[in-house]
């Protein structure tokens, strides 16, 4: 047996184990300038916080060396099995599990089933770097079978990262920023400001129901709480805007609003917004914010009158912010459109990485009500003179393909013509399939392509597993799951591996005998 084994693997792993054990349970932050004191940091770490690429990235490359070494400790100098390998994988998981088990017990982390399986899955590349790193050692093999596996790794961690890195595995509110205040008008930032007048703001952390939501439009009066969760109280919390009384009702649990900027005359049907003016609560209403994380759902009805027509924006009506660019949720007007920045786990942290528009709602002098609702990844606007509510049920397909388009600029999205059945939001959960299914049969025709046994049998192991894992995946977080999904998945893999396996054989030109010499 190999010294390498006995003396040098034992010391890495015990290095990595260390190193692992304490990237997973203590928290760091790697951003320089950003460091705050702990009683600050404490709330921020407690939530869950999607930041994008490079987390999930992290998590993918965290476990590679642990998969790479693990293969090398049980099969050096001998190539590895399949068995051994499914078995390196299992145990992997079964580590980042046993982490996530431990970081229960520590009160700065969380627990996320998507990291283990993140961590699975560079557990397994790490697998498959050792039976690539072993096939570049042994005699014979080809440069461009060498290429292909290294582009088929290469090709593994950035797909494991953008499928299921950008899969939102929750559809609560945990990634809001809880001690944001609420502010209506100016943010007291660079932003435009909204001229008008606001006449009624409810505002709580339940999904009311239609007949609610329909008397709230017309009466002003919820009515009933039949649409709140079971034993919630105060489904909604009111701020009368009447002659500058700006606290809320005794059934509301809101901080009261104050004035920003210079005084203005208090209308006699709400307060009036003009520039450098605004309103925004001192504390952060965090009654509404923890109820709203618990239960993935809130409901906000405001009245408004605007009286000018801007010419750039968004200017905010009403927001919940955290950073400029981080805020829980904006209400904004440009031109006439409404622009919606609403922070989910399906955007990410910057919630204007998805804008959603309606137009035509600002109108000079013209008073509308709207009451927005957001349900465990349900969006719905209503308006009280449009005919029905434009809704949008924002799936995990929607979600990877805003975080992949965010680099070309912010996602719009129309809820009046995204909601029709002709709307270009049916056709996403087909694009996304389009986008994943594609480049994996390329990929699965050049690992068949270069396999010299069983290459049926693996074919058509990969053709019917991948849509069927994959989907399996964004099930937990409310995927959409059909056979006719499935059927399509299957159909755009075939495509795509047919195409491949085409362009091998097609590519694959004879090589010219070498000249023989003869001796005399």
């Amino acid at each position: 047996m190999p010294r390498l084994r006995f003396r040098l693997l034992p010391a890495l792993l015990t290095a990595y184990g260390v190193l692992l054990l304490g990237l997973t349970l203590f928290p760091f932050s790697f951003q320089p300038g950003r460091i705050r004191a702990l009683g600050v940091l404490l709330p921020s770490m407690l939530t869950w916080r999607d930041t994008g690429f490079w987390e999930p990235l992290g998590n993918v490359v965290l476990f590679v060396p642990l998969g790479l070494m693990l293969a090398a400790w049980r099969a050096w100098p001998a190539p590895l099995t399949v068995r051994q390998a499914g078995f390196l994988t299992a145990l992997c998981v079964a580590g980042s599990l046993g982490i996530e088990l431990l970081q229960l017990l520590t009160p700065v982390r969380t627990p996320s089933l998507k990291d283990v399986v993140l961590n699975g899955a560079g557990g397994g590349l790490g697998v498959v770097l050792y039976a690539l790193g072993w096939a570049l050692l042994a005699p014979g093999v080809s440069p461009r079978r060498i290429a292909r596996w290294l582009l088929g790794t290469c090709g593994g961690v950035v797909l494991a990262t953008l499928v299921l890195g950008g899969v939102p595995w929750s559809w609560g509110l945990a990634s809001w920023d809880p001690a944001s205040p609420l502010v209506l008008g100016a943010a007291q930032d660079r932003a435009p400001s909204w001229h008008g007048l606001v006449h009624d703001l409810y505002i709580g952390a339940a999904a009311l129901d239609d007949a609610a939501i329909a008397r709230l439009l017309t009466s002003g009066s919820p009515g009933s709480s039949s649409g709140s969760s079971p034993g919630s109280d105060a489904a909604l919390s009111h701020y009368p805007l009447r002659c500058d009384s700006l606290c809320p009702d005794a059934g509301g649990r809101l901080p009261p609003l104050h004035r920003l900027g210079p005084p203005v005359a208090p209308a006699a049907d709400g307060i009036r917004l003009r520039r450098g003016q605004g309103y925004r609560t001192l504390e952060a209403p965090t009654a509404l914010t923890e109820r709203a994380r618990r239960q993935s759902a809130f409901t906000l009805v405001l009245a408004f009158t605007p009286e000018a027509d801007l010419h750039r924006g968004p200017a905010p009506l009403l927001s919940l912010p955290s950073e400029r660019t981080e805020r829980n949720l904006l209400i904004g007007q440009e031109w006439q459109a409404l622009h919606l920045f609403l922070r989910t786990p399906a955007n990410g942290p910057r919630a204007d990485r998805v804008v959603f528009v309606v137009p035509g709602v600002f109108e000079r002098g013209v008073t509308r009500r709207m009451a927005l609702r957001y349900d465990r990844g349900t969006l719905s606007v209503a308006f009280a003179e449009a005919p029905g509510p434009y809704r949008l049920r924002i799936t995990p397909e929607t979600a990877v393909l805003w975080w992949t388009a965010y680099a070309f600029g912010p996602y719009h999205i129309d809820l009046t013509t995204a909601t029709r059945p002709d709307g270009v939001i049916r056709l996403v959960p087909w694009l996304y399939d389009l986008l994943v299914f594609f480049p994996l049969g390329l990929l699965l025709a050049a690992f068949v392509h270069t396999s010299t046994r069983h290459r049926t049998r693996r074919l058509l192991a990969g053709w019917l597993l991948m849509p069927l894992f994959l989907h399996a995946v964004l099930l937990p977080a409310g995927g959409l799951l059909s056979l006719t999904r499935v059927g399509g998945s299957l159909l755009i893999l075939g495509l795509a591996t047919g195409i491949g396996l085409l362009t091998s054989r097609l590519g694959a030109r004879p090589q010219p005998d070498p000249p023989q010499y003869v001796s005399r």
